[in-house]
């Protein structure tokens, strides 16, 4: 099957109860997959039911497009401390503020 978002994950289950039992199965799959990568982030959900929760953590897969961007990220990040070397620190910290 397709990778899809957990939101539409339960139209696709074969026997179409919306099982929750199902989509929690999954989503634990997905959280403890050999490449995700967990966060310390969870996230306060609301249900359609008025619930709240907020005992899931912020997972992801490191995608080649998202390891390109973390890639150029980190390097943009380097030269930014290499270019303010040469900055007085009062012109760091009024551009620090100013963020």
């Amino acid at each position: 099957m397709k990778y899809i978002p957990l939101s539409k994950y339960k139209y696709f289950i074969e026997d179409k109860t919306n099982d929750p039992a199902a989509i929690e199965s999954e989503y634990q799959s997905r959280l403890n997959g050999y490449t995700s990568q967990k966060t310390t982030l969870f996230p306060l959900l609301n249900y359609r039911d008025g619930a709240q929760t907020s005992k899931y953590p912020i997972f992801y897969l490191p995608l080649p497009e998202i390891q390109n961007l973390a890639d150029q990220l980190r390097r943009n990040s380097n030269m930014i401390k290499d270019i303010s070397v040469t900055f007085p620190q009062v012109a760091i910290n009024q551009f620090l503020n100013s963020l």
